[in-house]
């Protein structure tokens, strides 16, 4: 019997195209992914990867939509960005909008903002279970599932590569928010030290998570693209595709693997 492999995506904003171009590349060396889990940005990604779209598929969506634009801003509700109109953005990628459609198995993560729990999603409404893990707090409105009030799945696991480790064989992590040092000038208002705070405090768990990867990708060049511009989509395709080909004798040994 083959061996299943499943990929966790991180969270990011518009760097997790990153995603995409990694996915690019495990296509290009025939690493079948079966599983896929996905916080955030990475939720978005996966979903479309999960419902059968190419990565060239993906980067078109990323290309055609504005998720984290700023024409989606709104002033007088629990988020800035409008959660009705990013639904609409993304309905229209899928066939059907239920887990039971989809061709391989996803578990979108977000984080239960009343009961301070961390929440796997693996059934009903994609597209809401995707708005839930992308609900980034202060930014996006917090979404309603099954009397659950939701926010970003980063909250607790940025990239839930454990949550994978009890389901499959091997486990590939891809972490588009390697964090490094930064200037003053670089957290001179309150958006930038929301950012900042919020990757810091989900560094530690980031750095847990690489126990459960057989191969962990983190490109480097990721940060220093802004996670709410989607100017340089082509940009971090490439990053994330050149990022796997870095690990490529990894990668391809668990294509190979797999295949006994």
């Amino acid at each position: 019997m083959s061996r299943q492999i499943g990929i966790a995506l991180s969270g990011g904003g518009y760097r997790g195209v990153a995603h995409v171009g990694v996915l690019q590349y495990l296509e290009e060396i025939d690493l079948n992914i079966s599983h896929v889990a996905g916080t955030s940005a990475g939720a978005i990604v996966g979903s479309l990867y999960a419902a059968g779209k190419t990565p060239e598929g993906i980067l078109q969506v990323f290309k055609e939509t504005e998720l984290f634009e700023i024409s989606l801003l709104r002033w007088n509700g629990p988020g800035l960005l409008n959660t009705p109109k990013f639904s609409d953005q993304l309905t229209p990628y899928f066939e059907e909008d239920n887990f039971d459609t989809l061709e391989r198995e996803l578990i979108i993560v977000a984080t239960d903002l009343l009961a301070g729990e961390e929440v796997h999603l693996t059934s009903g409404s994609i597209v809401e279970s995707v708005l839930a893990s992308a609900a980034f707090p202060g930014i996006f409105a917090p979404v309603e599932i099954n009397d659950r009030l939701l926010v970003d799945g980063g909250v607790f696991n940025n990239i839930p590569a454990d949550v994978l480790a009890k389901k499959v064989d091997v486990v590939i992590g891809s972490n588009v928010n390697p964090i490094n040092a930064v200037k003053p000038e670089q957290v001179d208002n309150t958006y930038e030290v929301l950012k900042r705070t919020f990757e810091l405090a989900t560094r530690q768990q980031s750095i847990r998570q690489k126990d459960f990867c057989s191969v962990f990708l983190a490109p480097e060049e990721a940060i220093k693209f802004p996670l709410f511009q989607r100017d340089n989509v082509d940009d971090l395709f490439t990053v994330g595709y050149e990022e796997a080909k870095r690990h490529h004798d990894a990668l391809k040994k668990l294509a190979e693997k797999a295949g006994e």
